[in-house]
């Protein structure tokens, strides 16, 4: 009779391999969000604290996700990449918020808005200050509060873009 099971080596290798590809295939929401998951902004308990090698690796995945994010989304050079690839420090990692401008953008498209979202979206993407030009501050109080309605509904100006494209199109 034939054993169906995986030997245990074989399944380590599986689940590593997965670990791996996962890694290396960050999405572009996961690097537009890249700031807002930071390990600073983590609770952790008073026993992870006191844990320097859960901290470690804490902090080395989060440097690595950066490096991923700055390759794939960057537009580095093959020196950049390289220096990428090798830095151990999040300042270090060329082009990092350029990576995740250019994620931000891609994640916008991908995201799915209900009708009454996006009988807004125009009105939000042209009352934008990227569109507009016009600073919060330079606003009257009805400009403002709709801009913050915006900014609610969308999250940023990329996705108000987004929605109004996908908008004018139905």
């Amino acid at each position: 009779m034939k054993n169906n099971f995986l030997n245990p080596a074989t399944y380590f290798c599986i689940i590593l391999g997965s670990i791996i590809l996962s890694s290396c295939n960050q999405s572009a929401c996961d690097c537009a969000n890249l700031y807002d998951n930071s390990p600073m902004r983590k609770e952790y308990t008073p026993q992870q604290l006191n844990d320097a090698d859960f901290l470690r690796k804490e902090a080395d995945e989060y440097v690595e996700q950066a490096k991923n994010c700055a390759i794939k989304y960057g537009n580095l050079t093959e020196m950049e990449k390289e220096l990428a690839r090798t830095t151990l420090e999040m300042n270090m990692i060329p082009k990092l918020d350029h990576a995740i401008e250019n994620a931000k953008k891609e994640c916008a498209t991908k995201k799915e808005f209900n009708k009454k979202d996006l009988e807004i979206a125009c009105d939000c993407w042209n009352q934008s200050v990227e569109k507009s030009g016009m600073a919060f501050d330079d606003m009257n109080s009805t400009q403002q509060a709709f801009r913050q309605k915006c900014f609610k509904v969308f999250g940023d100006e990329a996705s108000m873009k987004a929605a109004c494209e996908n908008a004018s199109k139905k």
